[in-house]
């Protein structure tokens, strides 16, 4: 799914690009600002110091004192807030009215019901949630970043356990037991905690290797679940195929069935939803992309096939 050139241009002309300029030009009048009320004072200590003979004392001084006040001049953000209250909630409503924008991401148990990681999380955050209604189907996703101490050295250090977008939605079957579904590779695609699936067999007797029939499909993925029957009524040859197809085009590398929801973890490749990108203001399509972004995560929906129901969840 791709946002429509020609309907973007329109929503941008008439609800972003205003909102950027004020921004730019607020930006600059307060670093003019800035600039005019030092300089008097930085001018009078040069002719105090030149009048005293001790010009010299001005570039020990006075250069240091100049060159971090142009940095934090330089450094000026007042976009951040108008991105954040007015931009994204307008960015994901263009994307799709019945979708909302919360800066605030999803919480720390919200993580731990993925059963993503079975690490003790010391460190966690989690921003711009956006969630809604499409159709039939309740769904939410957030930017996640989960880490775990270690020692090395005779230091504490921080490692990611996680890093990437949480998606979750109400799947189209009930059911009781969890199936969980990871890659071979996760280690290498999210970061340490894929090794704990590995050997989930043998630490969690409720979780049973489960063997399909679909050969790409266990090519590319291992699954574990706690009833065999469950899993195998959840992952039909038909939506195997489905999520071969969710974990080639929007990078979905690993999912779980908890309580008649799906979950998948996608792969952050880039920095999203920043007002800033290497600090330069963000440019048409940057928010071009963002819009995409969204829309793609969004369209996991439509690849899965949710809205249709199932008779058991009418």
């Amino acid at each position: 799914m791709e946002i429509d050139k020609e309907e973007f241009e329109k929503f941008y002309t008439n609800e972003i690009e205003t909102e950027i300029n004020n921004i730019k030009k607020e930006e600059k009048d307060v670093k003019t600002k800035a600039l005019k009320k030092e300089c008097p004072y930085l001018l009078l200590i040069c002719v105090i110091l030149y009048m005293l003979g001790h010009l010299w004392m001005s570039f020990i001084f006075i250069l240091p004192y100049i060159l971090v006040k142009l940095l934090n001049v330089a450094n000026v953000d007042c976009g951040t807030k108008v991105f954040i209250n007015n931009l994204m909630p307008k960015i994901v409503k263009f994307v799709d009215v019945n979708l909302e924008y919360i800066y605030n991401g999803i919480n720390i148990e919200d993580f731990k019901k993925t059963c993503f990681t079975r690490d003790k999380i010391e460190g966690f955050s989690s921003y711009h949630l956006i969630k809604g209604k499409i159709g039939n189907v309740c769904t939410e996703f957030a930017e996640v970043t989960a880490y775990e101490k270690y020692r090395s050295n005779g230091r504490t250090n921080y490692r990611t356990i996680f890093e990437g977008f949480i998606f979750s939605a109400d799947f189209n079957k009930s059911f009781q037991k969890t199936t969980l579904v990871f890659p071979d590779l996760a280690e290498k695609i999210f970061g340490t905690f894929g090794k704990n699936f590995q050997v989930i067999n043998s630490e969690n007797n409720s979780f049973e290797l489960v063997n399909l029939e679909n050969v790409e499909f266990e090519r590319q993925f291992v699954v574990y679940g706690e009833n065999q029957v469950e899993s195998r009524y959840i992952l039909t040859p038909n939506f195997m195929e489905k999520m071969l197809k969710v974990h080639n085009e929007k990078e979905a590398r690993m999912f779980a069935f908890v309580d008649s929801k799906i979950y998948a973890g996608i792969k952050k490749s880039e920095e999203y939803f920043s007002y800033k990108k290497k600090d330069k203001i963000i440019q048409k399509e940057d928010v071009y992309n963002y819009c995409n972004k969204i829309a793609k995560i969004i369209s996991i929906i439509e690849d899965l096939d949710l809205n249709t129901r199932i008779w058991s969840k009418e």
